[in-house]
């Protein structure tokens, strides 16, 4: 019987024989399988133009098959954009020596209203001083082209061929969300009602953009100092409202249900009950009924910290007024304790969430959360490494808890090595300048007058300054 089944199937075979399978053929099911998944798994709109040719006109996204990364191409479209932070230690000062009111130009001023944007949103100040607090706008130079949500279809145009190299249209929403009236005012110095109400307008413009036609993902940040990519030194958040959800976002995202998939647990409740755990160092800055902010075990930045809420709830959309004033409060307080450790460094702050056509099954394995990651520390020299963090997470945990009821620094004539040395390092281009701050800072004999200031200073940068000091001479 077994013959004869092998012979008829044989027999069939012969004379139905299958068409000859190429090299080509499989490739060309692997594109269309793959860029199909990349459609459906990242964009997920309706309303896509799909183009045959290239993308012309700029800005673009454009998808690294390899990293599986979106990245956005402007072509110098922010060339106009206003700036006004300067590489000399005169301009780096901490936030709270700051005037008020800016003594140079500054767009974010309320004498300066009729320059900036009709408002989307406006809350005056709690103190009742009559005043402007939060001021919403659309941002006069956005890196994305404004995305079309009056017409029946947004103006996505997408290219997805058998090339291998997707394009997608630089098309958004860019918000400018201005957090006070004051220009020497950030989150670390606010009082208590001024961020719960920054935080609530944060969300409630996140959820009107969310209900946009071709919107996918709302990304809320702040970018405090020149490090962390800010051009104006006036406290302001940004929301994009984008057609994609962020390439690091979906990453996370995908991690996040695996960990639920394996097993049964929200990856955010395994870290919370390991947060105060003595055997691997009490990490904890803040905690209350809603929230609890600490230092990750494994930090991508030194001096990085989250604040993730205690219940259930996988879109910052959705959050409490209740949740949203914890979050605010203890950013606020976390900020404040990052502010005094570490002189008032640059770092953003943004908000991680889920797409805003998630369905309620995230709740159970996602958490929308808080990060803020300072830019303290550099690359180390091989990318595969990542940051280097030089400081344990516990012993950044314990320092920043140090700080707690400390004042603010009292303002002195001269700058200090460590706010001067982050300067100059900002960039090797603005050495000169930097080295008329420390003949301005030290006196006119150079660094020689400040010996003891010279040894706490980087001995690389020193010998840059000395050179360039001995070039220039009296032009400094």
């Amino acid at each position: 019987v077994w013959l004869k089944t092998v012979a008829a199937s044989k027999l069939f075979a012969l004379m139905n024989p299958l068409p000859p399978r190429h090299p080509v053929d499989r490739q060309q099911t692997a594109r269309t399988s793959f860029l199909d998944a990349i459609n459906a798994h990242d964009l997920a709109c309706s309303g896509l133009h799909r183009l045959e040719q290239p993308l012309e006109e700029f800005p673009q996204f454009r998808y690294n098959i390899v990293t599986g990364t979106w990245a956005l191409v402007t072509c110098g479209m922010d060339a106009d954009k206003p700036r006004d932070y300067k590489p000399s230690a005169e301009c780096d000062q901490p936030t709270h020596l700051r005037p008020e009111v800016s003594d140079s130009f500054d767009p974010f001023a309320l004498t300066n209203e009729h320059l900036t944007p009709p408002e989307k949103l406006s809350h005056m100040d709690p103190s009742g001083n009559g005043k402007k607090m939060i001021r919403v706008f659309d941002n006069k130079f956005p890196l994305l082209s404004r995305l079309d949500c009056s017409a029946e279809t947004p103006n996505i145009q997408a290219r997805f061929d058998d090339s291998m190299h997707p394009q997608l249209s630089g098309v958004g929403i860019c918000e400018v969300v201005v957090q006070h009236w004051k220009f020497g005012m950030c989150q670390a110095l606010m009082k208590n009602e001024e961020a719960c109400l920054l935080w609530q307008s944060l969300r409630d413009r996140a959820l009107a953009l969310s209900g946009k036609s071709g919107v996918r993902y709302v990304q809320c940040f702040e970018n405090h100092g020149i490090k962390s990519g800010g051009s104006l030194r006036h406290p302001h958040s940004q929301l994009f409202a984008l057609p994609f959800v962020p390439s690091e976002q979906k990453n996370r995202l995908d991690l996040a249900k695996k960990f639920w998939d394996l097993s049964g647990l929200n990856i955010f409740d395994h870290i919370l009950q390991h947060v105060a755990d003595a055997k691997m160092g009490d990490r904890k800055l803040f905690a209350d009924g809603n929230v609890v902010a600490f230092v990750p075990w494994s930090v991508e930045r030194g001096y990085e910290f989250w604040v993730v809420p205690r219940d259930a709830g996988a879109k910052f959309l959705d959050a409490s007024d209740d949740l949203i004033n914890s979050i605010a409060t203890a950013v606020s307080y976390c900020l404040h304790l990052l502010y005094l450790a570490k002189d008032d460094p640059d770092y953003n702050v943004m908000v991680r969430t889920v797409p805003v056509d998630a369905d309620d099954e995230a709740d159970e394995w996602y958490r929308w959360h808080v990060c803020v990651l300072p830019s303290i520390n550099s690359w180390g020299g091989v990318i595969q490494t990542g940051f280097v963090v030089t400081t344990q997470p516990e012993k950044t945990a314990s320092h920043l808890r140090e700080q707690e009821g400390k004042p603010l620094p009292v303002p002195t004539e001269k700058t200090t090595p460590e706010r001067l040395q982050r300067t100059m390092l900002v960039a090797p281009g603005y050495l000169l300048l930097s080295a008329c701050a420390l003949r301005v800072a030290f006196g006119e004999k150079g660094l020689g007058i400040a010996e003891g200031n010279v040894k706490a200073l980087n001995p690389c940068v020193v010998t840059r300054a000395n050179l360039i000091l001995a070039c220039t001479g009296q032009i400094c």
